[in-house]
């Protein structure tokens, strides 16, 4: 007499290894994305880092370059900057905006 093999689908099974899938999915997709997120911070933050020491390298060099230029104009015509012992707000002003504008 031959045996024969019954096997009988198991719904809790099923759903079991259903869930199983889902969750090892989601941990997988959540690992992913907060690597990612990790990797594009990090970059972002070197780049700024990178373009903020470049406009502040920038920034120092038109100001020593104006410093050096207000203070030519200084030594050279004492009288645009003073005047009878006060600022001579009159001549100083516009030398300085032309310095500042070349």
């Amino acid at each position: 007499m031959a045996h024969r093999l019954s096997i009988r689908f198991q719904h809790w099974i099923a759903a079991f290894a259903s869930l199983l899938v889902v969750a090892m999915t989601i941990a997988f997709l959540l690992t992913v994305f907060g690597q990612f997120r990790t990797v594009a911070e990090d970059s972002a933050q070197g780049r700024f880092s990178l373009v903020a020491e470049k406009a502040s390298e920038a920034l120092q060099a038109r100001l020593q370059e104006h410093a050096r230029r207000a203070g030519t104009l200084a030594a050279g015509h004492p009288r645009w900057f003073r005047q009878d012992g006060r600022l001579n707000t009159e001549d100083m002003v516009p030398v300085l905006l032309a310095a500042l504008r070349t």
